[in-house]
């Protein structure tokens, strides 16, 4: 497991992150994480949001405990709050992963949605789908 500064900062949009409930290559992303290889980066509101969604799968109180754990552990996540709140997405709901972003100082940000995928970069942060990043890290690792 690389050490903390080298791992790969990226930010996770929520579609991308609750899809490994259903396995493929949303669950490869999330092993890459788990594993040591990813710096997830989020803030306050995108870890609300992770919860409440798991929540609202249905996913068990304490599969969804677990998951919380997960988004406090201080060696596999960083916890930023943004100074900046952007207002550039065309959903303005998506933003919070643009500030996450830069606040966090991501490289990448995997994204599903077509607000943030359409956007491709912002401030120097690629923004790629989990195919697009899966194929990148098959060529680094």
């Amino acid at each position: 497991m690389p050490p903390k500064k080298h791992r790969l900062r990226v930010v996770i949009d929520t579609s991308a992150l609750v899809s490994a409930l259903w396995g493929g290559i949303y669950l490869q992303i999330i092993n890459l994480w788990k594993h040591g290889h990813l710096q997830l980066i989020v803030s306050a509101d995108i870890v609300e949001e992770y919860l409440r969604v798991l929540e609202k799968l249905g996913v068990q109180p304490l599969r969804l405990e677990g998951w919380a754990k997960w988004f406090q552990h201080p060696s596999k996540v960083s916890v930023v709050r943004p100074g900046i709140k952007y207002q550039i997405c065309r959903d303005p709901n998506d933003d919070m992963f643009l500030d996450a972003a830069v606040a966090g100082r991501a490289k990448y940000i995997i994204a599903r949605d077509a607000d943030l995928i359409d956007m491709e970069s912002f401030r120097g942060i690629k923004i790629v789908t989990p195919q697009q990043f899966i194929k990148l890290m098959n060529s680094t690792l």
